[in-house]
């Protein structure tokens, strides 16, 4: 456990791989920020998750890492997300929904396999999308 007190704001990547690939990525995340991105000065976590039965959870299906970047607010983070983002992918993880991605329905649909189930049964329960913004209709493909 590594609790803190961050009262600095920042914007964070977070992406929950399978755990066997977790030292591999991290090892990949650390190379990018000590070489293309050596002005970062937020620590890059890494924490272990158990597998769960939630369809869409990053951990659903398999024992989980999470890593997260973290880059202050004030400073632009879009350069080295996007390429810690190719990172995580190619280390087949699933972002945190909550946290900065770019991932649309296209290329998230492989890594879960309940998609389909769980947006048919969002479209079923609620036709009108009441409960539907722009983010998650492009995340779903609604």
């Amino acid at each position: 456990m590594f609790p803190s007190v961050r009262e600095q704001r920042f914007n964070e990547m977070e992406y929950a791989l399978p755990a066997e690939a977790g030292p591999a990525c991290f090892a990949a995340i650390r190379a990018l920020v000590r070489d293309r991105f050596p002005d970062v000065q937020w620590p890059v976590e890494y924490r272990t998750l158990a597998a769960d039965d939630v369809w869409l959870s990053p951990a659903y299906g398999r024992p989980t890492v999470t890593i997260s970047v973290h880059e202050d607010a004030a400073r632009p983070y879009e350069a080295l997300f996007r390429e810690a983002e190719a990172v995580f992918v190619a280390h087949d993880g699933r972002p945190h929904w909550g946290k900065v991605h770019w991932r649309e329905a296209a290329d998230l649909a492989p890594s879960f396999p309940h998609w389909e189930h769980f947006w048919r049964l969002r479209a079923e329960t609620d036709p009108d999308g009441v409960f539907l913004n722009d983010h998650l209709r492009a995340v779903g493909g609604c």
